[in-house]
């Protein structure tokens, strides 16, 4: 009798691992959904989809959907004029930016695959970031993104990543950018749905991360901030590498060396599935804990599973919006 049980716990267990598995990659898709559809509604209100981000700390896609996704009260206590990290409360919001959104997860831009986790910060931010998985599309190269490459280099812009990575061309525009600070000479973009001129329905809009890791690495102590999504910085990801690729994500070594509040950096060189490395410019690859791929929205609200196998020079023309890359079915 014992080992009948056994057996039918052995053939059963995994049957409801897979259905769990599948319910929550469907889950995950209808966020993702949710997300693209509340990009168009931002779209019918100020023309242009919202910034990937505002500099490197100020306020990221996120922030911007928010009134969106039924967040209006969060939205309307946000201090725009400050950095999401500030400690500071001004006159007419009730909380410094940092308080506000620490405890925050939004669940429309979660996978439930992959849990609950935070992002902790030593000294003054020792409680932690809520994090996320749903990232946009920066491209298929590093952030920071320019239209014409050859006009802003990494050396000019103090190694912040505008130059091409590797061999592919950033000069077919990414759907998202990382607006440079107020008062820069490289601005701030927004695109139109206009400017996507391969279509819609072939151009990527946005896929998911795997939340950081606490590093217990000498070089990286602090935090793990991928699916900080509230940082400009941790909410996007490129298509420069396949799906859950082993090659490492890439950071900009100044983020290493600089950390940010409390000396948090940036991101764990040492995960267990999902390693990063450092160079001139951020290359972050889509990732989730679904088997075999990840969930992708389309600019036009669809959303499909990628497959890890997904041939590379496919994801990277799905991940352009005026490249006129011919993309098979």
């Amino acid at each position: 009798m014992i080992a009948i049980i056994g057996v039918l716990i052995a053939i059963l267990l995994p049957a409801v691992q897979a259905a769990r598995e599948a319910a929550a990659r469907m889950n995950c898709s209808s966020n993702m959904k949710n997300v693209v559809l509340a990009f168009h509604n931002y779209v019918d209100v100020y023309n242009v989809l919202p910034l990937g981000g505002e500099g490197q700390n100020i306020a990221s896609w996120a922030h911007h959907i928010l009134p969106f996704i039924e967040q209006q009260t969060l939205y309307a206590q946000y201090n725009f004029d400050r950095s999401f990290f500030d400690t500071a409360t001004a006159v007419g919001y009730p909380k410094s930016n940092r308080d506000l959104l620490m405890p925050i997860r939004i669940a429309v831009y979660s996978c439930p695959s992959d849990g609950d986790k935070k992002a902790t910060f030593p000294t003054n931010q020792a409680n932690g970031y809520r994090l996320h998985n749903v990232v946009v599309c920066f491209g298929n190269a590093g952030y920071y993104q320019p239209d014409r490459p050859s006009s802003i280099s990494a050396t000019n812009n103090s190694g912040r990543g505008w130059a091409p990575y590797g061999v592919v061309t950033v000069d077919n525009g990414a759907m998202f950018w990382v607006g440079s600070v107020v008062g820069s000479s490289f601005g701030f973009k927004c695109t139109t749905l206009a400017d996507i001129t391969d279509g819609l329905s072939n151009t990527t809009a946005i896929s998911e991360t795997i939340q950081g890791e606490r590093s217990t690495s000498i070089l990286n102590g602090r935090s793990d901030l991928r699916g900080l999504t509230w940082w400009p910085e941790g909410g996007g990801f490129t298509a420069y590498f396949a799906p859950n690729s082993r090659n490492p994500d890439i950071t900009n070594p100044a983020n290493i060396i600089a950390g940010y509040p409390g000396g948090g950096t940036f991101y764990y060189e040492n995960h267990p599935i999902a390693p990063c490395g450092a160079n001139l410019v951020n290359v972050l690859s889509a990732r989730s804990f679904h088997s075999g791929g990840i969930n992708a929205g389309l600019a036009d609200g669809s959303v499909s599973f990628r497959s890890d196998t997904v041939n590379i020079d496919a994801w990277r023309a799905l991940a352009t919006t005026h490249g006129s890359e011919t993309v098979a079915p």
